[in-house]
Parts: C-alpha cells; structure tokens; sequence
C-alpha cells in the first residue's frame, strides 16, 4: 500500500506511467476496455479514438438525454413525497444513472425509471461483476469455474452465463446504434458517445478505428464504472448537503442565479457547486478500496523504498482522501476548502483512479451530477 502523496503523483502521473495490474486481465469480462488495458501507448491510441464522444461539443448534444432522465426522477420522487411515502433516494438515482448510461452509451435507456423496476440486464451485469471480482482477486477461481459448468444446476449456469447474457445485449443495442449511426443525424438518428466511431468503422480515411469487441468492451466498461459511481455519490452529496444548513443555503443562492434556465453550460460555472462536488468525491467516492498498479520497467524509487520491476502496488482512496497532511479536518464536509485547492489536494483525489486512465469517466460525471 502507497499512501504518501509524492508517491502517489508518481504511480498515476500520464507521463510516469505505472501499468495496470494483471488482476485486471483475469476478471475477464471487459478485455478492451481503456480501464483494463495495460500497455500504454494502447491506452494512448485508444483516449484519442474515443475522446471525441466525450468532448464538450458532443455532451452538450447529449444534454438533453441527462436532462430528461433527471426531470423524470424527479417527478417520480415528487409524487411518492406527495402521497405521503418515505422515498429511498438510492434505487432512484441508480435507475437514472443506469439509464442515463446505458442512452449514452447504447443509444437506448433500459426503461427502469419509466417501469421504476430492475431490468434483467443490470441483474447479469450484477451476476457478471461478481465471478469477474472473484476471478481477479480469489485465487484458482478460473480452475473451479471450468469445473462448475459442468454442474446441470441452474442457479449456478445462471450465475456463470451471466457474462454471455451481457454480451448479447451489448452486442445487439451496438449493431443497432451502428446502423443508425450510418444516417445523417438531422434525420432523428439516435446519438452516443460512440456513433462518430461506430459510424466510421467503415470509413477508409478515418484516423482512429476500433472494433466492434472494442466498442462493446468500452461501452461495458463505461457502465460498470460510471452506474454504481454516480449512484453512491450522488445519494451521499444529497444526503450530506440536507445534513449542512449552511452549505445548502450557499448552494441553493449560487443556483439561483442561474434562473429557469438551468443548463450543462451554465452548471459549470457555478464555483461553490464544484465545491460541493469535489468535496463529497473526496469522502463519498464510489470506490474506497486500492488500486492495484505494477512497477514499471527498471523498477523505481518510492519514497525511502525501491521497488523492482513488477512489484505491485496500491494506492488506498480512503486513506489518501482522508490525510491530515493534505486535508485538515479530513472528516468533516467542508466544500469551501475547494475554493483555494492546493496541488497536493487535487492530486490526492483518486475517485476514478487517478487522471492518467480516467479523464472521461470524470468529465462525464462531473458533467451529470450538477443536474
């Protein structure tokens, strides 16, 4: 475990680049995401060939998709607190999260704030990021599971097929999406952060191409580390703002000035909402847990250590979010210590594994959870 913070700039600095662990590869499921990928001018080729989906210009177009799942969240929400119900905020916001993803990601949502239910897919996906967990981190499992497929019982193939249920999802919502991308957008096409590149597979004189596995793999990857993200910090940053009186007051002026004219644009320039942000990312991150890394070819110097090539290591985000050398008073929800933000504390913050890998996964989130 790594928690010293120079350390810890070096283990996820884009230019110092510390691979990704092999416990990543034996989960499984997604082989080609950029979350997964070890090698890093792979990873390189791949930020450019989709950083276009995720640019400004294209999540403004795809505005009006987050925009619509959390108008009718809301509503719902309204409704139950109407009728007198306690509301459990939390499978709210991951129905909209899972929605909002999966239209951002497939071109369609999978209708559960509409039906206010789970739909099949996100119970495999479940299923599917269990074996890929304990594929990664819980040795011999890939041994007991060619010997479990051969059990005739059917919650154990429902569990182990799971992965493949989610492949065949993905791969039709993709072909669909790849069809339509093929049209001209005024003409009502659906848009995702992959049409430009899912329309250009057959474009002889694109520059960055991917495959269909490749897509999917992204898309995949895409949901399984933005729905569970954006639901746990999303319901924290709410629990906590209604928790401090002040910070709510401060946030509900600055948000004031925005008038009816709420928009993704507007949002953005909101400093003291960035605040609360980056504050609850710092105590409420999805992920709490290390992030294993490997050290690079030579081995490197950390701190008084040195560590051989292939050792590897992890950076733990609860910790690190909570250091007293960086934060002060790291336990306390304190957004203004945003406002005049120091290089150490912007550097400690690894709620998507540091900048090197997770660039997009940020701007999205931090693009959805004003809303």
């Amino acid at each position: 475990m790594v928690a010293d913070i120079e350390a810890v700039k070096r283990i996820h600095s884009p230019f110092n680049v510390f691979p990704k662990s092999e416990v990543y590869k034996q989960a499984g499921l997604v082989k080609k995401s950029i979350a997964i990928i070890v090698d890093h001018e792979d990873v390189k080729m791949r930020r450019k060939a989709i950083g276009n989906g995720f640019s400004n210009t294209n999540m403004r177009l795809l505005e009006l998709v987050v925009r619509a799942k959390v108008d009718m969240c809301v509503a719902k929400i309204q409704r139950n607190l109407k009728n007198h119900d306690t509301v459990d905020i939390l499978p709210w916001f991951q129905f909209t999260a899972t929605d909002t993803i999966g239209e951002i990601a497939f071109g369609k949502d999978f209708g559960m704030l509409e039906n206010e239910t789970w739909h099949s897919f996100n119970w495999d996906l479940l299923l599917a990021s269990c074996v890929m967990f304990a594929r990664g981190h819980i040795p011999g499992v890939a041994y007991l599971e060619s010997f479990l497929r051969c059990i005739p019982h059917a919650t154990i193939q429902q569990v182990l097929t799971s992965g493949e249920r989610v492949f065949s999802y993905t791969d039709e919502a993709l072909e669909n999406l790849k069809h339509e991308a093929k049209k001209d957008h005024s003409a009502g096409s659906r848009r995702s952060v992959f049409s430009v590149i899912l329309g250009n597979q057959d474009n002889p004189n694109a520059k960055y191409k991917m495959s269909m596995e490749e897509v999917r793999d992204e898309a995949l990857g895409f949901i399984l580390a933005g729905t569970d993200t954006l639901t746990v910090t999303s319901t924290y940053l709410l629990w906590a703002v209604l928790r401090h009186k002040e910070v709510r007051r401060k946030l509900e002026v600055e948000l004031s000035t925005l008038g009816d004219n709420i928009t993704d644009e507007g949002l953005q320039q909101l400093p003291y909402l960035r605040c609360v942000i980056k504050e609850a990312l710092r105590l409420y991150a999805g992920a709490q847990i290390g992030l294993p890394r490997t050290v690079p070819r030579s081995g490197t110097q950390l701190g008084p250590y040195f560590l051989p090539e292939g050792t590897g290591v992890m950076t733990p985000i609860y910790s690190i979010h909570r250091d007293e050398n960086i934060f002060r008073e790291p336990a306390i929800f304190r957004p203004e210590r945003w406002l005049n933000a120091t290089q150490d504390m912007e550097a400690a913050i690894l709620a998507f594994g540091g900048a090197s890998r997770s660039k997009n996964l940020y701007h999205y989130l931090v693009s959805v959870l004003p809303m």
